[in-house]
């Protein structure tokens, strides 16, 4: 869902990364919430992953937190994964349609991440965008995302 921007007291901004060794296909995720003044940290791993898996796992982890405490605030998510952007404001409308198949008709990958993530952006007022690496925030969640890595999940 993608609205114009509202005053800044009802908007929460979230920066998003996903981080993987593809040797060890060790995967982040990280993720920086800000709201008027209030600020929120968080990281995770998942071992067995991706780098995609886990840009897609950082939104679907801010999602969830700003729905629990924020749902009926304007959300800007900023990740510099073109993968998720482009794939929850373009695809994702198609490879619905075509039964989570992508324009090669074969199956669309990470189907059951992109069904959560598509289900909370659907359910709340959420702008997508894509940053850069220079932005504060999104080096952040990317440190973040890296020290993650560390964590061992199985």
């Amino acid at each position: 869902m993608t609205s114009t921007l509202k005053d800044t007291n009802n908007i929460v901004r979230a920066y998003v990364s996903g981080s993987c060794t593809p040797q060890a296909k060790s995967g982040g995720w990280g993720i920086v919430l800000i709201r008027t003044g209030k600020r929120l940290e968080k990281q995770g791993s998942v071992a067995h992953t991706t780098s995609n898996q886990m840009a897609l796992t950082a939104a679907i982890n801010a999602l969830e937190i700003i729905k629990k405490n924020n749902s009926d605030k304007q959300i800007i998510v900023t990740t510099v994964s073109k993968y998720v952007v482009d794939g929850i404001t373009q695809h994702i409308k198609s490879w619905k349609l075509n039964e989570w198949k992508n324009s090669n008709k074969k199956p669309v990958l990470n189907k059951d991440l992109w069904i959560q993530l598509d289900e909370l952006n659907q359910s709340m007022d959420v702008n997508w965008l894509r940053g850069d690496k220079t932005q504060e925030e999104l080096v952040k969640s990317e440190s973040l995302a890296r020290d993650a890595r560390a964590i061992k999940k199985h």
